[in-house]
């Protein structure tokens, strides 16, 4: 999924497209917050970096990007596992991969090698 704002830098305002607005301006916020300190190793709020709040921000301003709120989950079609949080994900008509256990699109636990910025996204496939 391409965004069109960086999410490791993203504006204060939210950006065109942004369905939730208020939930941008709170999640960006906590952004600005929880930021990686000069040693390299710890947030500003003194957790080993990144710290959860520094994640929940970033899951915030990809939820308010993407839905306003979570998707109802009427019959999933289809069903895979998460690549980047290893969670059952559900096929949505309108909103692609969704976490059923709570109707969002983003992940609220990556993996530590996952990016930032990480949304339901099925396994790739075994060659």
């Amino acid at each position: 999924m391409t965004l069109p704002w960086d999410p490791t830098s993203p504006p204060v305002q939210p950006p065109p497209g942004c369905r939730d607005g208020q939930r941008w301006r709170i999640a960006h916020t906590l952004y600005t917050q929880h930021r990686l300190e000069d040693s390299d190793t710890r947030c500003r709020c003194g957790e080993l970096w990144p710290c959860p709040t520094y994640r929940h921000a970033i899951r915030a301003l990809l939820t308010a990007y993407l839905q306003a709120g979570p998707v109802m989950i009427i019959c999933p079609t289809e069903t895979a596992i998460c690549r980047w949080c290893a969670r059952t994900i559900v096929s949505h008509p309108a909103h692609g991969w969704v976490h059923p256990h709570d109707g969002y699109v983003t992940c609220d636990r990556p993996h530590a090698d996952a990016p930032v910025a990480t949304t339901a996204e099925p396994c790739p496939a075994d060659p």
